[in-house]
């Protein structure tokens, strides 16, 4: 198993390298919708690469997602279904009201969200048994940088903020649009280089990119030495 890791490390490193020498420069401005999408995620965990779940996707014509199943060592896990109409989308029983852009504007009385001009996420509120949430996000050139987060419960209302830090020059080839969830709102333009909340544990992402520049491996590794890793496959 110890030459597994220093396999992966070896190849993570390599291809760091060779990333340097072909980078892919992203200009401030919404970049198109990405046309890959993900057929198949792949969850590890710890320094052994500990397999931990696996998730497949399928699509329609139009690259929306239209099932989703987790497992989690042969057995299923989670499946969901979707069915898309023009002024809803509903997910096994859930039903999404649609807006006239045909992203997602709330969830029954449980959940809203609001976007910009150009289709991203700007607030999203949610309702539960103990209380509320209401998140504001924030962008600089169309990467998220800052979610502020005011909670409301019975003991009283608390605020949360977390900050993002993005590559610039490696497109973000693993977020909502290659996932067929475009109702959601649209992805970073760059991949996630780091996050933190209120100053507490830090989590600094690396990737490997494939000869298309997408991301084939995803590393998130914590301050407290905790690893993951995602594996991507594509259709």
């Amino acid at each position: 198993m110890r030459l597994q890791i220093l396999t992966l490390f070896a190849f993570l490193l390599l291809s760091a390298c060779s990333n340097k020498d072909t980078p892919v420069y992203v200009q401030c401005y919404p970049l198109m919708p990405s046309p890959h999408r993900i057929s198949e995620e792949i969850l590890y965990s710890g320094p052994d690469t500990t397999y931990v779940k696996s998730t497949f996707f399928i699509y329609d014509g139009s690259g929306r997602l239209v099932f989703k199943l987790s497992s989690q060592g042969g057995i299923k896990d989670t499946i969901e279904r979707y069915t898309y109409f023009s002024d809803k989308i509903i997910m096994n029983s859930l039903e999404y009201t649609l807006n006239g852009a045909g992203l997602a504007v709330s969830l029954y009385n449980l959940k809203t969200w609001m976007y910009s001009a150009s289709g991203y996420l700007t607030e999203e509120t949610e309702t539960y048994g103990g209380g509320a949430y209401a998140s504001q996000v924030y962008y600089t050139c169309y990467n998220a940088e800052q979610i502020i987060t005011r909670h409301q419960t019975s003991l009283g209302t608390f605020t949360d903020t977390t900050f993002y830090h993005h590559y610039t020059d490696m497109v973000n080839t693993i977020g909502n649009e290659n996932h067929g969830i475009l109702f959601l709102g649209r992805q970073d333009n760059t991949l996630l280089k780091s996050q933190i909340k209120n100053g507490q544990t830090l989590y600094v992402y690396t990737y490997v990119l494939d000869s298309m520049n997408r991301v084939l491996w995803e590393t998130n590794a914590d301050q407290n030495g905790n690893l993951t890793y995602r594996k991507f496959q594509y259709l």
